[in-house]
């Protein structure tokens, strides 16, 4: 079986997704055992990379980070076996203005590297009008899947390899109200909090193993009232090595880790009030829950047992998906 990108990529895969021959394809690599990092440039745009967890420049702009796994309420579950997740956001460039950044990243259980596990991330942008193509996400998924693939016989990672997907959801649940939440915010919040908040709506991401989970709620007039978050992985790793991304309880945060977030939606920064911490199999390391409130709403008057209520439920759902141990309570957890 011929490869590209020294063994990243299986040779015709990589020129599926091109159209072209893989020829051009550029490699690119930095350090190694126990903290590895590889890329693959295919194109101008597309992007395969490989990075360890463990690695303590994770969080930088780098060829071999991510910057995705983001979004506002968090990542699309990728489903079909993997624990990963899309996301998709215009990033306003391009010819017409909606140029939209697009990743699939998915982590691999791999014990011999440092942090445990490794996240195989394919990138490209793609000029649309409205949503990404479906053809487009289940392609980039297609070279996700298999760059993971090569990269878990490598690295000996252990645990079951998910599918090729053949179908990406478009993006996260709309809005409903509160009487029908879907996705990570059903159950989360009662309808005797809901009137003490003021929220109407909720939002969130749909149920599986994204790495990035959240749900929102929102006033009658679609102003944000709260952001419950759930970060697993490098998704947590970033925000914990990044104060300014994910503060301690009462600094501002952003409502979008990782991109320049406060000129999205309007939204300002969010004030963390709230924090929880669980420890996860499967190479995610120390996952973390928070609570969050914009400025304007920081000092609601909701009791601190509400919040605490609120977050506890939406921790345990997550840490229930995603194999942890019961969330622990405005705890530090040691680097997983």
């Amino acid at each position: 079986m011929a490869t590209v990108c020294d063994g990243l990529l299986t040779k015709a895969v990589a020129e599926a997704y091109t159209g072209t021959s893989s020829a051009g394809a550029r490699p690119g690599s930095a350090g190694g055992t126990p903290a590895p990092r590889q890329w693959c440039m295919l194109s101008q745009t597309a992007l395969v990379s490989v990075t360890a967890a463990g690695r303590k420049e994770f969080h930088r702009t780098d060829p071999g980070d991510v910057w995705g796994f983001s979004g506002a309420q968090g990542s699309v579950p990728l489903g079909h076996g993997w624990l990963g997740g899309y996301d998709s956001f215009n990033s306003g460039v391009g010819p017409s203005g909606d140029r939209f950044r697009t990743e699939v990243a998915v982590l691999l259980d791999c014990p011999r590297v440092a942090g445990g596990g490794l996240l195989v991330a394919a990138r490209d942008s793609v000029d649309t009008h409205g949503e990404v193509p479906g053809v487009f996400r289940t392609k980039l998924a297609g070279l996700a899947a298999d760059a993971a693939r090569h990269t878990a016989a490598r690295w000996h990672c252990r645990g079951g390899l998910g599918r090729t997907p053949s179908g990406i959801p478009a993006a996260e649940p709309p809005p409903t109200d509160l009487a029908h939440t879907a996705g990570v915010c059903r159950g989360v919040i009662t309808p005797s909090l809901a009137e003490v908040t003021g929220a109407v709506q909720a939002q969130g991401s749909a149920s599986g193993l994204a790495l990035s989970e959240g749900c929102v709620l929102k006033d009658a007039k679609g102003g944000l009232v709260l952001s419950l978050r759930a970060r697993h992985g490098p998704a947590a790793s970033v925000a914990r090595k990044a104060p300014a991304r994910f503060p301690e309880p009462g600094r501002t945060e952003s409502p979008f880790p990782g991109l320049d977030a406060d000129r999205q939606d309007g939204f300002a920064g969010l004030q963390t009030v709230l924090w929880m911490s669980s420890r996860c199999g499967r190479g995610q390391g120390t996952a973390h829950y928070t609570l969050g409130l914009p400025g304007s709403y920081s000092k609601a008057p909701v009791s601190d047992t509400h919040w605490a209520q609120m977050l506890r439920t939406f921790a345990q759902k997550s840490a229930t998906r995603h194999s942890c141990s019961p969330p622990a309570e405005l705890s530090k957890v040691g680097e997983p």
